[in-house]
């Protein structure tokens, strides 16, 4: 297939290589801006960079843990000091999972080429599938190269490495099928690597020669099992793991000329290698070495050292001076190609320009500040040159570039501008400061490193170490210097430069390339035609005047992050904002009595510099009529909102909306600005609908008329300026949307919401229960079910592999579920005393009704799976209907009101009734049928009072016709039959309700057990020991045998028990 029929897909950044600077780039993106549209494309089979590639005997690392680890995802459960290679890749596993990287990433991807684009301001990405061998194509805005410094593994450049008989296996490439027991064995290298394996794989070899090149400074080990109560006191007391990891960090900077590898190696090493492995030059000239055995193990009388050059590899061994050392296997532990940056990889820039021809121009590779080079807009190298670490955690400077990065994007995410590009003249003299500042330090002092290379023409050249200390580069990536960066935006263009003259737009584009386009009235007249749809428009300055374009297609949405938490780059304060309050937290957090639902921590938007665009709608606004609210009602709405809206969703300051509202006059609401309307207005329908003024009819009610205000608003909101008021409108209407029944314009709002609130960062506390953090992993959770089973994809696989597929699920399921407190956990027992407030119990409905959802689902993929009658198809058939008995246990707890959910108050009952009604037709003798009719009794009663409550809306007479099905199918098929009482297919009248003078009802129940008078507060619920009832013929409620609560309509009524004719189960 040509390329130009390969589909291309786009993300908004995309990102070379699965390292740790990959995955930091995902977290922080994910911290900083709660951004998570990234694709990852990586040449190995998993991700984890070099601790995937080396998996050679004895590989670890060479720094403390507490250094070698990401700012913010301390572990203080490490088991060594220096961490072997199955742990450090644990927990960069653990991170990549935390952030949800995984399933971003492509593997056995190998990117060959990148072109910027700039009519689109976008790279494009031609990347060869490796188990195919076919291309495809990926596109995006930002592009982050995350192939660090140790990708491409030194080739021996010794002659005659084909002729070799015996296996070469590189450190990084090491071969677990090559049994080194009783093998004869040659070495190359003397670095850290070699220094771990030669201890590993002296024991089993029969000899071990290894042939060293240069010296290294070896200090004495500092490795070790970290002490159980050094991993307590991190793990319980706050912040000394962070002092820690401070203190480490000093001890790195500071020079290491205190341990005298003199002394050291005098102690240790035999003494005929002492001359072999003392160095002469300074310390630090190369990377210190932390002895891991290897001084005590080359004490071995099957161990030789050699540094006589080898000079030719023979097919028995190695040359090496006059003689043949035989060999069995050659090892190579002599490093990476450390000047070989994006090597393998074309990318192409702005005019055409290739990378690495840009370099040669230089001498070698360079990067201002390490991340950007002039005239490749948009690129961002993580690790790149320059950003190398002689004696401390390359971690710390990968991060610093992460964040340098993004802090350099920021004004693109607020969409401002669409493409940043750095400055000639500030990379030139970033490139001159930095061979400037080598030649001062031990790295250029003489001995042969791979910090500096030597080109052919003699010139040395440093791409590889940062010749500062890394703590002036932190300091230098906090603030960026942003008259060395060059912003422009690309905007849409209607027409060509002919027809922009004749003030005319172009008809249409032929279906062309567009670089080769041609416009319909260009080609009727025979004129050169030059268009594109877009077209770069460069800023007058930096940062400071960069304005937003509503017309750009490339430029992102805005988005700011509202906290300026120890991890965010920070955010400068905006006046006269509605912000929620700092001091709350927006959880619910459990107390000895009752849940406690408190607002976000949330700061303010920084939205300086932001010009109001035109808006696209300019016709006069019509506002809806409604019926006149006075001043009380409009404060009664107000505070209903707050009673009940606001624990749930607390995204205002109350303070400061009430004070508002009060100070401004109702005429006045009207003519402020759209989006401080429109959030009034969502606020007063919101409240109204929990104040009475709710419909079960779709476009009636008061509650309706007045957001019908805020919905006529809802394109200046879209259109107009993006700041946290707008946020907040959209949001309300958002939580209106999905409040209301029947509402189907739900989407639409919650879209809009998303769009905008999805840049937004909120922090918040550490609580009881993260309920929104719950949802969102059920949301995920839900449609990667969806991918695995119930796609188009999904469905044309076998049934073991669905059968798999679901089990796994399950288990998801189950470990979702365990994770939720056991308060609001599904699978228990509800218990409202514990939760105390009204939202809580509520909420507590809509998570088990999740739950319940998606193991139904589940249960019927598998069921459908399995043979008939198996016993695994008899379990998953109890789990059905155990999850159809669980939900309408709960629908005691569902108020009968218009602000409930739809699914929750109607659509989970009916699929739970169905599931019962399915397995008493399909089997009606079952030993479980009375059970199962009995729980149908009980829905079928819940929807007729849904009926009563709704003024027939919702036609529970209907549902009523499936119970009388099953019962009569029941007495029909099974000799001995279940009598149940007849149910009433008219719904419940008004003779069942009698009202007193003092302003209560009396509702009758029919009840064998005798007769009482009860007092109940319905708000609250009413706790029936032991019994439930559903509606008789005669318009009378008779119970039956259920233990749970049950709740009635928002009043108090006065209930008799009446001593019935007939006796109930």
């Amino acid at each position: 297939m040509s390329s130009e029929n390969q589909k291309t897909t786009y993300s908004r950044f995309a990102c070379i290589g699965t390292g740790l600077s990959g995955i930091g780039l995902g977290a922080t993106l994910k911290r900083w801006y709660n951004l998570d549209d990234i694709q990852y494309f990586e040449r190995q089979s998993q991700p984890g960079g070099t601790w995937v590639q080396n998996q050679y005997p004895g590989c670890a690392c060479d720094v403390p843990n507490v250094l070698y680890s990401f700012s913010f995802e301390p572990n203080p459960d490490w088991t060594r000091i220096l961490a072997k290679r199955e742990e450090l890749y644990e927990y960069i596993m653990g991170v990549a999972k935390k952030y949800h990287l995984l399933d971003k990433m492509t593997f056995e991807a190998q990117v060959e080429k990148c072109q910027w684009f700039e009519d689109q301001a976008r790279w494009r990405l031609t990347i060869r599938d490796l188990k195919t061998g076919s291309l495809f194509f990926h596109e995006c805005q930002f592009l982050f190269s995350a192939t660090g410094l140790f990708s491409n593994p030194r080739e021996l450049d010794v002659p005659g490495v084909k002729s070799f008989k015996g296996s070469i296996i590189h450190s990084a490439k090491w071969r677990h099928d090559v049994d080194l027991i009783g093998k004869r064995v040659v070495l190359f290298g003397n670095g850290c690597t070699a220094v771990q394996i030669v201890p590993s794989i002296l024991p089993e070899t029969k000899y071990l020669t290894q042939i060293i090149r240069s010296k290294h400074w070896i200090l004495p080990p500092i490795d070790g099992p970290t002490l159980d109560v050094l991993r307590w006191v991190m793990k319980n007391i706050p912040g000394v793991q962070r002092l820690l990891r401070v203190l480490v960090f000093l001890e790195t900077e500071r020079q290491y000329k205190l341990f005298q590898m003199n002394d050291t190696g005098a102690r240790t090493a035999p003494t005929k290698y002492h001359d072999l492995l003392i160095p002469d030059f300074e310390f630090g000239c190369k990377r210190r070495i932390y002895d891991s055995g290897y001084l005590k193990s080359i004490h071995a009388e099957n161990f030789r050292l050699t540094d006589e050059p080898a000079t030719e590899i023979t097919p028995d061994g190695v040359r090496v001076g006059g003689q043949v050392i035989e060999a069995d296997v050659i090892v190579l532990a002599n490093g990476f190609d450390t000047g070989g940056f994006l090597k393998g990889i074309e990318v192409i820039g702005r005019k055409a320009e290739n990378l690495h021809e840009h370099w040669e121009q230089y001498g070698g590779a360079e990067a201002y500040n390490t991340t950007s080079v002039s005239g490749f807009p948009n690129l961002f190298l993580l690790y790149g040159p320059n950003s190398g670490v002689g004696h401390t955690s390359a971690i710390i400077a990968l991060e610093n570039g992460i964040n340098y990065s993004l802090r350099v994007i920021k004004p693109i995410l607020d969409g401002k501008a669409s493409i940043v590009d750095v400055k000639s003249d500030a990379e030139s003299q970033w490139a001159d400061s930095m061979q400037t500042g080598v030649k001062s330090t031990v790295f250029y002092s003489g001995c042969t490193n791979w910090f500096v290379e030597t080109k052919k023409n003699g010139m040395r050249w440093n791409a590889t170490v940062y010749p500062y200390s890394q703590a002036s580069f932190w300091k230098r990536s906090l603030f960026p210097v942003w008259k060395d960066f060059e912003f422009s935006i690309t905007i849409e263009r209607l027409f060509c430069k002919r027809f922009k003259k004749r003030y005319r737009t172009c008809v249409t584009v032929t279906e062309q390339r567009e670089s080769d386009a041609v416009c319909i009235n260009c080609r009727r007249r025979s004129e050169d035609c030059r268009f594109s749809r877009s077209k770069v428009r460069k800023s007058r300055s930096a940062k400071g005047q960069l304005r937003r374009q509503t017309t750009n297609p490339g430029a992102a949405d805005p988005v700011t992050p509202l906290s300026r938490a120890p991890s965010s780059p920070g955010a400068r304060s905006q006046p006269d904002i509605i912000a929620a309050s700092p001091s709350r937290r927006s959880m619910v957090r459990n107390s000895d009595a009752e849940a406690q639902f408190e607002p976000s921590a949330t700061e303010t938007l920084h939205t300086a510099n932001q010009v109001v665009p035109p808006t696209p709608v300019d016709y006069p606004v019509i506002m809806p009529r409604f019926r006149p609210m006075n001043k009380m009602c409009r404060l009664d709405y107000i505070q209903s909102y707050f009673d009940q809206v606001h624990p749930l969703y607390p995204f205002l300051d109350r303070s400061t909306f009430e004070s508002r509202a009060r100070s401004s006059q109702f005429g006045d609401i009207r003519n402020m600005d759209p989006a401080w309307c429109a959030l009034y207005y969502a606020v007063l329908g919101l409240g109204s609908l929990y104040h009475d003024c709710g419909s079960f009819d779709a476009f009636s009610g008061h509650a309706w008329d007045i957001f019908r205000v805020s919905l006529t608003l809802f394109p200046r909101l879209v259109f107009g300026q993006t700041n946290l008021v707008t946020v907040q409108a959209v949001a309300a209407m958002a939580i209106f949307g999905v409040t209301y029944a029947a509402l189907p314009i739900e989407g639409v709002l919650i879209s809009e919401a998303a769009r905008i609130v999805s840049h937004f960062q909120m922090t918040k506390a550490e609580a009881y229960f993260n309920w929104l953090q719950c949802k969102s992993e059920h949301a995920q959770m839900a449609s990667d079910i969806y991918r695995r089973l119930f796609s188009v994809k999904a469905r044309s696989s076998s049934q073991d592999l669905r059968q798999r597929e679901a089990s796994r699920c399950l288990e998801e399921l189950e470990t979702w579920r365990l994770s939720i407190p056991e308060s609001f956990r599904p699978g228990l027992r509800l218990r409202p005393h514990q939760l105390g407030q009204p939202q809580a119990i509520y909420l507590a409905v809509q998570v088990h009704f999740s739950y319940y959802n998606v193991r139904i689902a589940l249960a019927r993929v598998c069921l459908l799976a399995w043979a008939q009658d198996s016993e695994e198809q008899k379990r998953y058939k109890l789990l059905l209907t155990e999850s159809a008995r669980s939900i309408i246990d709960l629908v005691h707890f569902i108020d009968l009101e218009p602000f409930v959910l739809p699914w929750v108050q109607y659509n989970m009952p009916q699929a739970a009734l169905f599931i019962l009604f399915d397995f008493i037709i399909e089997n009606p003798c079952h030993e479980e049928t009375n059970k199962n009719l009995s729980y149908m009794q009980i829905a079928t009663s819940y929807f007729m009072r849904l009926q009563y409550m709704t003024g027939n809306t919702v036609f529970g007479t209907v549902v009523t016709q499936f119970l009388q099905i099953a019962t009569k199918f029941v007495e029909g098929t099974c000799v001995s039959s279940i009598t149940q009482p007849e149910v009433s297919a008219n719904p419940v009248g008004s003779e069942l309700w009698q009202s007193h003078d003092n302003g209560t009802e009396t509702i009758n129940f029919e009840e064998s057990l005798g007769s009482q008078s009860l007092q109940f507060p319905i708000h609250n619920g009413f706790e029936f020991q032991d019994m439930d009832f559903w509606l008789t013929e005669s318009g009378v409620l008779s119970f039956l045998e259920f233990n749970g609560d049950f709740g009635l309509p928002n009043s108090e009524y006065e209930g008799h028990l009446v001593r019935g004719q007939e006796d109930s189960e």
